[in-house]
């Protein structure tokens, strides 16, 4: 139990501790443990560390309910706010659960930076600390368009780059700087301008998802990246670092988990590309991966490679995957390419495999089921693909 109350003079004394004898005798305790602590410099943070430092529970507040609690006395009610952006945007409903609120705080910080006596500029971040000194005014005047823009980044990755599911999202840390730089392209440009700025920010985008640049110390790199994202999208000018990128492809040797944004993001870029479903022949991004049954398969399947003494890492590699329906899956069992090629059905399988970056011509590696030589042709496909969307 917490009991939380402010003590300005000895009568407050006298209360606490009548209060505190009233719940040990309701609660038949032994012992309570009071924590006296001298909050005039009002820090959150402190006194937070002080609580899940003591709670016998192991307990840790998250920055959410922290302010929710704060603020709730001004009049501000998160949770409610956090229901209500669930019910109206039908994709923060989809790809957030309730351990994400403090994606839209951080969103806050970044689209409403604030002024350092240090600096004697406007300072972009979104760590802990600062998200904790949010005010009842940054909320009233920010949440709504941070929701507004966060359902927006997500619209754009569905469309624009291939997103269909949470599972496939490299890094949901990259959501609040491409939420605030939507934010500032709407506030600094508009026409033909625009749709420059959205090449920027996509751009960026992909070039941190095959750096995987938001692995770690995401906070300060979406600080660093949303103020030179601002700068370029107002100077209409690419980042330096998309500037004549060109990816390592031998890195895609080591890239056979999903947890890699590398794996994630090559996947989103086949469906962006206009991967067509084996079974139903129409582009994987026209369907609501929800109610299909299409997960990323092997396409040497694992029980042929193990045959043939192929490390677990190489065959599970993405080199080998792609997205493919589960009947078409089950069609495919042991067999290598050039069988089950043959027994798939589409009429359209050559058209089908070409959208999946397979050759298929009668002296292609896979048809002849040559898999070293299928994974260097592939892995040369993917690096073009990285290549050409960072460079756009």
């Amino acid at each position: 139990m917490d009991l939380n109350c402010t003590i300005n003079n000895i009568n407050d004394i006298d209360i606490l501790f009548r209060t505190l004898d009233g719940i040990k005798t309701d609660y038949s305790l032994n012992q309570i443990d009071l924590i006296l602590f001298d909050n005039t410099n009002n820090d959150l943070e402190s006194i937070c560390k002080i609580f899940e430092n003591t709670n016998l529970q192991g307990l840790k507040l998250s920055t959410f309910e922290i302010l929710t609690a704060t603020l709730y006395p001004k009049h501000v009610n998160l949770k409610e706010k956090w229901e209500t952006a669930k019910e109206n945007n039908p994709l923060i409903s989809k790809f957030f659960d309730d351990d994400d609120t403090k994606i839209v705080l951080k969103t806050i910080n970044l689209v409403n930076p604030k002024f350092s006596d240090k600096t004697k500029t406007k300072v972009f971040s979104c760590k802990r600390a600062d998200m904790l000194k949010l005010t009842s005014h940054d909320i009233e005047n920010f949440w709504d368009d941070s929701i507004k823009y966060l359902e927006q980044a997500l619209g754009f990755l569905k469309g624009e780059c291939g997103l269909l599911k949470r599972g496939f999202l490299p890094f949901q840390t990259i959501l609040p700087p491409m939420a605030a730089a939507l934010y500032n392209l709407e506030k600094s440009t508009k026409g033909p301008d625009k749709g420059k700025g959205l090449k920027i920010i996509q751009s960026w985008y992909w070039h941190s998802v095959f750096t995987q640049r938001y692995d770690s110390a995401s906070d300060s790199r979406s600080a660093a990246d949303i103020a030179e994202l601002k700068k370029c999208i107002e100077n209409k000018k690419p980042l330096t670092t998309t500037q004549n990128f060109q990816f390592d492809q031998e890195i895609l040797n080591e890239v056979y988990s999903l947890s890699s944004a590398i794996y994630k993001g090559l996947i989103c870029l086949l469906v962006q590309h206009g991967a067509v479903d084996f079974y139903k022949n129409v582009e994987i991004k026209t369907l609501d991966l929800s109610n299909e049954d299409i997960e990323d398969h092997h396409i040497f399947p694992r029980a042929y490679l193990e045959s043939k003494n192929v490390p677990k890492p190489r065959r599970n590699n993405i080199i080998n995957k792609t997205l493919i329906d589960a009947r078409t899956n089950e069609s495919i069992g042991k067999n290598p390419p050039s069988v089950y090629f043959k027994t798939i059905g589409s009429k359209a399988i050559e058209k089908i495999l070409r959208t999946h970056k397979l050759g298929v011509d009668r002296t292609s590696s896979i048809l002849q089921d040559n898999f070293d030589s299928f994974f260097e042709e592939r892995k040369l496909k993917f690096k073009e693909m990285i290549d050409e969307c960072i460079s756009e």
